[in-house]
């Protein structure tokens, strides 16, 4: 008894210490419709919060993208979760990308890993406003 006891109990807190660690979004984060009207058609153009560079994302209707950093351009494929995090990928690497999209106010959205961490701050500019 003792020993089913206790892996409900370990079943239990794992999975309350899951639920806590990303599945919620963080405050002011937007929705799939939200995330889909703002970028779709759209460039993000931004600052990465830790790494040294600027950037600017083309996000294509079709579910394809464009970055540029520098001189160097990123394709890919991006989507917006059921939950609303941004989905990316880049045709050169197999990794997606998926970060809640937080309203800071005053046109500027950060890009959220988990629930707090922002990683890219950014505004949104209609249409391919940077040519990519």
């Amino acid at each position: 008894m003792k020993i089913k006891y206790r892996s409900f109990v370990s079943i239990v807190i794992v999975s309350l210490f899951y639920s806590s660690i990303g599945f919620a979004a963080p405050k002011n984060a937007l929705n799939k419709d939200q995330v889909t009207k703002l970028i779709s058609g759209n460039t993000i153009d931004g600052s990465h919060m830790f790494k040294d560079y600027q950037f600017s994302m083309y996000f294509k209707t079709n579910g394809k993208h464009v970055e540029r950093r520098g001189d160097a351009l990123k394709p890919g494929s991006w989507h917006v979760s059921p939950k609303g995090k941004l989905c990316w990928s880049y045709d050169a690497k197999e990794k997606t990308f998926c970060r809640w999209i937080v309203d800071a106010g005053k046109g500027t959205y950060y890009k959220v890993a988990g629930k707090k961490k922002k990683v890219r701050k950014f505004k949104v500019l209609s249409g391919n406003a940077k040519s990519l």
